[in-house]
């Protein structure tokens, strides 16, 4: 069972409550999640939430977690993970207390070869003229953009904003090369919604300056600022890598940036960058990388941070994603955070693993993904970076954030000092929930994680940390001390524990988020023994067919 002590996270039931028709939830599926608004009578912190989903032809319901309760508008919120695409499920609310029940159904998004095609555009092999796609598609004939023979490039020389403009719906382009552009490689606008992105190769972004920095913010995908209607937009299986200039890390000053008290913040390039879209947003398996001197400010990332929008906007995934050589965030999601959920993505080579503060709205979920090596200064010794955090927390919203079963590694080399991440969770956030996550730190001497925040009103329990832990309240009744230990036949992006490691069967059942463990209970950490590892980075998805 879970915790009672906060509310969203208790299994509540209520005995044969009454069936209401009203008022009905607002669903809002992507391939493998269902966001969830509903706005009952007597939305009350006594009156839970229960969540019960099924597949349309199977009999039995599952548990998902109870709905988080918005006190400022009266409003329950939260999301169902881990479903099958193209799928139709029915969904049961059930409030405590009051006997209103409701049932609905809805369908998730297909995930392959299934997407109607309509007119099919065959670009050339070679073009240095920006593709600019005013006219699209319907919903019953997206307009596709794809390579006449096995390769496409367009490489606009810097001579224009992008290499591909869009500003239309019902539009997919695949399979490209995309090179050149002054702001993005590809660059979506007002009027483009229900969009796909997949399969290409962007490189050589952004402009350079004298002294090698990149100017400005470019990004491999970009949607700017005051763009309207931007929604469900499908960004996957791409390989972003190599923009024009570098970023500067917070240590190295730069003469065009204006500094701060704690130092420079890095500006440069981004991989993906998403501004204020109005969300149903996907992001998934790119590979989004560099090499020295080409480094991203964030390779996922957005704004405003402060804005009830944010990034990646409202009822949002990002998952299954490879990113690194980032000088601040591999995963900036900031601002709004309505049923975003962050979850299976591999982060090395960054300063911070996922940054999440100034979540307005919420509640949002980051939970099954690693951090491997963090960074913070390129001109110290790695023994001695004092390195960045896993999660970068800070908020003075009274909203909710579920952290499940995420994993810092450290790795050694050698004699060497390990050179993952030195923080877990660090900020002055509200409303954490942390459960199952693996905290191991590079320096015992600092902190698995500290929430500086006197009310912050968190809940941490059954991690597995080696540092101490600053939080207010009574946190980690069943945690654990110490570190963890890792199967020697892991293969490179594998991270599963050995059968003697603390963490073993030691995590807590969180229905919806661990279903289906081996053992007598959880392992701790985002790999579970006897389940297949997760596909990091680029995969053929194609959903073009």
């Amino acid at each position: 069972m879970l915790s009672a002590g906060m509310g969203s996270l208790a299994i509540l039931g209520t005995s044969n409550p009454a069936r209401s028709e009203t008022p009905a939830p607002e669903l809002v599926p992507t391939f493998e999640c269902i966001g969830i608004t509903w706005s009952p009578a007597a939305a009350k912190s006594k009156n839970s939430v229960a969540v019960h989903y099924r597949e349309v032809g199977h009999k039995t319901w599952r548990r998902a977690l109870d709905l988080w309760l918005d006190n400022r508008n009266a409003e329950y919120r939260g999301s169902i993970v881990g479903l099958k695409p193209g799928t139709r499920y029915r969904i049961r609310l059930t409030q405590a207390n009051t006997g209103t029940r409701v049932k609905t159904s809805v369908t998730t998004w297909t995930e392959t070869r299934d997407w109607p095609i309509g007119e099919v555009i065959k670009l050339p092999a070679r073009s240095t003229t920006r593709l600019f796609i005013q006219e699209g598609g319907t919903p019953d004939a997206y307009k596709l953009y794809e390579p006449a023979g096995d390769s496409a490039e367009i490489d606009v020389q810097l001579r224009t904003n992008a290499s591909v403009a869009i500003a239309a719906p019902y539009v997919i382009v695949r399979g490209l090369t995309l090179k050149g552009g002054v702001n993005a490689g590809v660059i979506i606008g007002s009027g483009a919604h229900d969009v796909v992105v997949e399969g290409c190769e962007i490189s050589e972004f952004g402009v350079e300056n004298e002294l090698g920095w990149t100017t400005g913010n470019p990004a491999g995908v970009l949607v700017p600022t005051k763009q309207s209607g931007v929604t469900r937009l499908v960004i996957q299986a791409n390989d972003i890598h190599d923009p024009n200039g570098d970023t500067n890390a917070w240590t190295e000053s730069r003469p065009d940036v204006s500094s701060s008290a704690t130092g420079f913040h890095p500006t440069g390039a981004n991989g993906i960058f998403l501004t204020e879209t109005k969300g149903n947003n996907v992001i998934r398996h790119n590979h989004i990388h560099s090499s020295e001197n080409h480094y991203f400010n964030d390779g996922i990332g957005g704004s405003k941070n402060d804005s009830k929008k944010g990034a990646p906007g409202r009822d949002s995934d990002i998952y299954g994603n490879r990113v690194s050589e980032c000088w601040d965030d591999g995963i900036e999601a900031e601002g709004g955070g309505r049923n975003v959920r962050i979850w299976g993505n591999l982060l090395n080579n960054v300063m911070v693993g996922i940054g999440h503060r100034q979540n307005r709205v919420g509640p949002s979920y980051v939970f099954r993904n690693v951090i491997r090596t963090s960074q913070f200064d390129p001109n110290s010794p790695r023994d001695e970076d004092r390195r960045g955090q896993f999660f970068k927390a800070g908020t003075r919203f009274n909203t909710r954030c579920y952290i499940f079963h995420n994993t810092i590694f450290q790795e050694f080399i050698g004699n060497q000092e390990p050179d993952g991440s030195s923080w877990g969770i660090r900020g002055g956030a509200k409303n954490l929930v942390s459960r199952n996550n693996i905290f191991h730190i590079a320096m015992v001497n600092q902190n698995a994680y500290s929430i500086r925040n006197a009310a912050a009103n968190c809940d941490f329990d059954y991690d597995l940390f080696n540092g101490a832990i600053v939080a207010s309240g009574s946190q980690e009744a069943n945690g654990i001390l110490g570190t963890p230990t890792y199967r020697k036949s892991n293969g490179p992006d594998e991270y599963f524990l050995t059968g003697s490691s603390l963490g073993v069967n030691a995590g807590q059942v969180i229905p919806n988020f661990n279903d289906g463990f081996s053992g007598s209970a959880p392992d701790i950490g985002a790999f579970e023994r006897g389940q297949k590892p997760p596909i990091y980075g680029i995969r053929k998805i194609l959903i073009s067919g």
